[in-house]
């Protein structure tokens, strides 16, 4: 009887998710076909001179790579080996057992097929060996964003999808692997991991980098940035600083400007100079005003009479003691501290016009009785002019201007006084501050709306303290970060990296490694150089207690080979970086001097093959990129509000509730 070959039929996948095995043996032989009920079960399959057993893979499982693991054992007396689809030959061993892999075509549906003899098993399984990808559209990448309730939208590509998360919070995604969803997110800066997991595994990341709150222009005065108060100890040296004022050169210039001192029928008298010997200064606050006494030793002032009769009259008016004690109030005006004098008191002790060539008698009893109330009237006048400017210029800068950088970008500080107060215990002033850029780089801060704005201005001071005093409020350093980040993103290069301290340059072959698909892209010999660049401004930002944090959102680093003398990217990260912030002052500089990152580390775009992903990424790849990232270590330059020609030497500092405080003395510049 002829016999001829069974058709074979198609697997189809039943409800169960098991595939049917179908057997295809000789006519005339015993064939058994078996399959699994509810969850999957070898593959039997039987015949007159054995039994083919199939233990893995399992039919209906889905499976993470196109290498499949084919395992199992033959009860045959004949048999020797098995073959996979017809291609891959596997021995076995003593026991029956064999053990290979197999490659399959691609994704999707696949059909495994193992025979030996007459025994001929079909497997069908399905295969996923693509990672998840995923695609935000919103928020895009640089943005700055109003409010705190942020909606994320995008995709995420994976066939059987287990699980998505932003940040730490599940996130919906339909059966067409779009995902839309807002949710919550604190003021700030913030770099927001996604991670995509499927069910064999495979998992990716994604990012999400954006600052949100609330921002004010470049351009704005913030109002009550900063507070400054002056004790009693810190009015000595203001005091010290009026001296200046007092010495013979000065005077004399201010008194020669206020000739004729008289004029009238009978003549003019005009003052040739001045010359003194010690001179003081004293400032006391009062509630509401200062107590300011200014005293002069045995003072001399040349003089000159042009009279109706012939001939003209030399001589000098001479004091042994002149004391000059007023009460000065100070206020605002028009973003200037204005300085005013409620009343003056003058004493002249031991006063004298002398007239040369005429006998004392007539000087002292005649002429200096005469002349006593003239003089007298014209310095009081000369100093209710000449004190109140001579207070007034010391009080003057509080500062007007003034630079800031951080790692060489610079910005310009402007100060403006909008409250001076005095009481018992000193002055008081508050200023409103605005940072900016000198220059901007247009394309980096295009639709960038300004720095974020917290609101916290500078507190008042305890005002306890006899020295000085000072707080500058946390959204002034993040208006300065902003201004420093808008000249050119903090970029900077290193051409130098560095495999270990034996100065071994970082090359393509070494990176590959740790990231196998930049061998693809340049040579293993090519020299590795980092770029390091802003997305986005560093944001400080009060957090629990009393910590304060810089967070960077979308700090990119850049690999790239040098080939030719040319670069190739190799990738890009963005890192969200954070670090506890301290501070630091020398005289009346502030310094934000910034401690260790913590990163965490995306590519950006499609990575080469084999780049790490998650907690392995940012352990491995930012050891090598850290040094580069903590050259964000500082932010220097913006002045602490002083006075002019004077310094701050901080004796503590600390950050709290949204400002920074300072304590210190202040002392006359040399």
């Amino acid at each position: 009887m002829p016999t001829r070959p069974l058709p074979r039929a198609r697997a189809h996948r039943l409800a169960c998710g098991v595939a049917v095995v179908v057997v295809a043996a000789l006519a005339g032989c015993t064939v058994t076909i078996e399959a699994g009920k509810g969850a999957p079960e070898p593959t039997v399959v039987k015949s007159s001179l054995g039994t083919l057993t199939v233990t893995r893979p399992l039919p209906g499982v889905l499976l993470p790579s196109r290498s499949v693991l084919v395992e199992g054992y033959v009860d045959a007396e004949d048999a020797t080996e098995v073959t996979l689809n017809g291609a891959v030959t596997l021995p076995l061993d003593e026991q029956g057992h064999f053990s290979g892999s197999i490659a399959v075509a691609g994704d999707d549906i696949q059909m495994i097929e193992v025979g030996t003899l007459d025994l001929l098993a079909r497997v069908q399984v399905e295969v996923d060996s693509i990672a998840p990808e995923i695609v935000f559209d919103s928020p895009a990448p640089g943005s700055f964003l109003g409010g705190e309730d942020i909606r994320f939208r995008g995709r995420v590509t994976d066939a059987h999808l287990k699980s998505f998360t932003i940040g730490s919070d599940p996130v919906r995604v339909d059966a067409n692997g779009n995902f839309d969803q807002t949710m919550p997110v604190p003021a700030g800066a913030h770099h927001l991991r996604a991670v995509a997991v499927d069910e064999v595994g495979h998992d990716a990341t994604g990012f999400a980098a954006f600052i949100n709150g609330n921002f004010v222009s470049t351009y704005a005065m913030q109002p009550s940035s900063a507070v400054v108060k002056l004790g009693q100890n810190s009015l000595d040296a203001v005091a010290d600083g009026i001296m200046p004022y007092l010495n013979s050169s000065q005077v004399a210039g201010a008194m020669i400007k206020q000739n004729p001192i008289v004029e009238e029928w009978w003549g003019r008298v005009d003052f040739l100079g001045e010359s003194h010997g010690l001179a003081t200064a004293t400032v006391t606050p009062q509630n509401g005003y200062l107590d300011v006494t200014v005293a002069i030793l045995n003072a001399r002032i040349p003089y000159r009479l042009d009279h109706f009769l012939p001939g003209v009259i030399t001589g000098d008016v001479t004091a042994k003691y002149i004391e000059g004690r007023v009460k000065a109030s100070a206020r605002v005006e028009n973003g200037k501290p204005i300085v005013w004098i409620n009343s003056l008191e003058l004493n002249m002790v031991d006063f004298f016009v002398d007239m040369a060539g005429w006998p004392d008698v007539i000087d002292r009893g005649i002429v200096s009785d005469i002349a006593r109330r003239q003089v007298h009237d014209s310095v009081v006048e000369h100093l209710a002019k000449w004190i109140p400017q001579a207070v007034n210029d010391a009080l003057k800068d509080l500062p007007s201007g003034g630079d800031i950088s951080v790692m060489g970008h610079t910005g310009t500080v402007k100060v403006v006084p909008s409250l001076l107060g005095i009481s018992s215990k000193g002055i008081r002033a508050v200023v409103d501050i605005n940072v900016r850029a000198k220059s901007r780089d247009w394309d980096l801060t295009d639709g960038a709306p300004g720095p974020l704005f917290y609101g916290h201005g500078a507190v008042p001071t305890s005002g306890t303290s006899p020295d000085i005093e000072a707080a500058v409020s946390l959204d002034i350093v993040n208006a300065t970060a902003y201004a420093a980040w808008s000249t050119g993103g903090l970029s900077h290069r290193v051409d130098n990296v560095y495999m270990n301290d034996d100065g071994t340059p970082l090359n393509v072959g070494a990176l590959a490694l740790i990231v196998p698909g930049v061998r693809e892209l340049a040579s293993a010999d090519s020299k590795v150089n980092v770029k390091v660049w802003a997305e986005l401004p560093p944001v400080l930002a009060q957090k629990a207690g009393a910590l304060v944090e810089v967070d960077v959102a979308d700090l990119r680093v850049q690999f790239v080979a040098n080939e030719g003398g040319s670069d190739v990217e190799l990738f890009t990260l963005s890192v969200g970086a954070s670090a506890p912030v301290s501070l630091k002052i020398l005289n009346d500089t502030v310094g934000v001097h910034i401690g260790e990152y913590n990163f965490d580390a995306d590519p950006v775009g499609i990575p080469p093959k084999g780049m790490p992903t998650g907690e392995e990424l940012d352990t491995i790849i930012l050891d090598l990129v850290k040094p580069y990232i903590e050259q964000y270590s500082e932010i220097s330059g913006l002045r602490i509000p002083s006075l002019y020609g004077y310094k701050l030497y901080a004796t503590d500092a600390s950050l709290a509730g949204g400002y920074f405080r300072a304590n210190g003395k202040l002392y006359v510049a040399k």
